[in-house]
């Protein structure tokens, strides 16, 4: 979107658009094409997350476009609760977006992930074996227990022996089966952990 008007070319624009207004009824849809004309609608593109300068939480991913409107587009609104959908009803909601750097798209998604109850002994349906449920199990080397890929905006987390599993990709998040009840000894639980282990009292 341009963002170098002056204000008399600002004040030009309206006016413009107010005797279009006047002389024609004109329709939203009329002045979508007005605004797009004069450089003011913002360029979005496919594949990226966009926010809302003035909303802490809300933010939508691009999955497609069609005249510039996003559609069956996914993300977080303003309370941070997930959207399977985000539908833009008009080019005026898109003002004031802008792209929402990598971090901030990483730590929203590991969040979701930990809300949603990805943690260890919980069965889940891998999106990346066919639906196979498989369990959560251990962490990355970095001991990290989900990983985020930014090309391809996936949240990935280890799963038993130690192989990785997709549990967000494309909108979509996998689902937990149920919870697994890990039954080891205290000889198990060392190896395990690779120390020795006390038992205490919750």
């Amino acid at each position: 979107m341009k963002s170098n008007y002056t204000t008399e070319q600002v004040n030009g624009i309206l006016a413009e658009w107010k005797e279009l207004v006047f002389k024609n009824h004109f329709s939203e849809q009329d002045f979508d094409k007005f605004k797009k004309s004069h450089g003011l609608i913002p360029t979005l593109e496919v594949g990226k997350w966009y926010k809302y300068t003035d909303e802490e939480n809300w933010m939508i991913y691009i999955k497609e476009l069609k005249d510039g409107r996003p559609i069956g587009s996914y993300g977080f609104n303003t309370l941070s609760h997930w959207m399977d959908t985000w539908h833009c009803n008009g080019i005026e909601e898109l003002d004031g977006l802008v792209e929402v750097p990598t971090e901030e798209v990483e730590t929203a998604l590991k969040a979701e992930a930990i809300k949603r109850g990805f943690k260890e002994g919980v069965i889940v349906e891998c999106l990346t074996w066919g639906n196979k449920p498989c369990i959560v199990d251990g962490r990355y080397p970095t001991g990290e227990r989900f990983m985020f890929y930014q090309n391809s905006g996936e949240i990935w987390t280890c799963v038993e022996k130690e192989q990785a599993n997709c549990i967000f990709k494309e909108g979509v998040w996998a689902t937990i089966i149920e919870t697994k009840v890990l039954e080891l000894t205290m000889s198990e639980l060392e190896d395990k952990y690779g120390c020795k282990v006390k038992i205490i009292k919750e």
